[in-house]
């Protein structure tokens, strides 16, 4: 980093930065809770937020039972005819989503469905 005049820095402790730079980054990899209801392995069902295609976070990871409102994802794998298990997942406050990308998130297509 040096070498290319880019200062190095850290957030400490305060993930809130980082949490924020993913969002950045996948903000089309969202998904909202839906249901509580859990499958046989405690996992609740959410949906995309744009276009709601039916998601679960994988049991490996460790928010699989806490069931955070929103989440992002860094990659799912379709498991069923109706249903696609979401790797590489964290928590994420949901209007971030609208501040950070307009574009893709409009708010009245979002409250049609």
């Amino acid at each position: 980093l040096q070498a290319l005049g880019v200062s190095h820095s850290s957030c400490g402790r305060d993930m809130l930065p980082v949490r924020r730079a993913l969002a950045h980054g996948l903000f089309a990899n969202a998904a909202v809770l839906i249901s509580a209801t859990t499958d046989e392995k405690g996992r609740a069902r959410y949906a995309t937020v744009r276009g709601k295609v039916g998601m679960r976070i994988h049991d490996s990871s460790i928010l699989h039972r806490n069931q955070p409102a929103c989440v992002l994802y860094s990659s799912a794998v379709q498991t069923g005819p109706d249903t696609h298990e979401m790797f590489e997942v964290m928590s994420l406050e949901e209007d971030w989503l609208l501040s950070i990308a307009p574009h893709f998130y409009a708010k009245p297509d979002r409250e049609k469905s």
